[in-house]
């Protein structure tokens, strides 16, 4: 995963160029360090929902660069951390009352696990009430099709355009 476009000039790095940042690691001191918004202008900001690792998959650093990346371009982001099951995940989404759900896996044997967090939305009839985007390394945009994600990204700056695009549709 690459983080993408920075501000239209091609600025790919690599996530191992990257993973000895300590802000990657610790996403709440990141936003804390780095986001644009504070105070009145937070309450203000566009919910891009929660996001997480889908259980299973340990795998965090991309999601925390995405999660960086978010919060950076003025979205709130509840991020609920890794190997997060379905129904924790519909709990945080009523709970914060997300528009965004944003799903990661790193690994390949995590993958379906998408699925079944957007079958768990189906069944608690919560589904209608929030777009799903997905991505990670092993995730293209054919697989996020069939397992009805309403959007993927291949990187970080992506996935904030994305998130634009989704917000714009609710």
């Amino acid at each position: 995963m690459s983080i993408g476009t920075v501000e239209g000039a091609l600025s790919k790095v690599e996530l191992p160029d990257v993973r000895s940042e300590p802000s990657l690691r610790n996403p709440e001191g990141s936003s804390r360090d780095s986001a644009p918004l504070t105070g009145s202008q937070r309450n203000k900001a566009p919910r891009a929902g929660s996001h997480r690792t889908v259980k299973g998959d340990l795998h965090d650093i991309g999601k925390n660069l995405v999660s960086s990346m978010l919060e950076g371009g003025g979205f709130e982001v509840v991020d609920l951390g890794s190997d997060v099951s379905p129904e924790q995940f519909i709990e945080a989404m009523n709970k914060h009352n997300a528009k965004i759900v944003a799903l990661s896996a790193l690994l390949t044997v995590t993958m379906p696990m998408m699925k079944s967090t957007i079958e768990a939305f189906k069944q608690a009839n919560v589904r209608d009430h929030v777009k799903v985007m997905v991505g990670g390394s092993p995730v293209t945009q054919e697989y996020a099709d069939a397992i009805g994600a309403d959007g993927y990204s291949d990187s970080a700056a992506g996935a904030v355009a994305l998130a634009r695009k989704l917000v714009a549709a609710c």
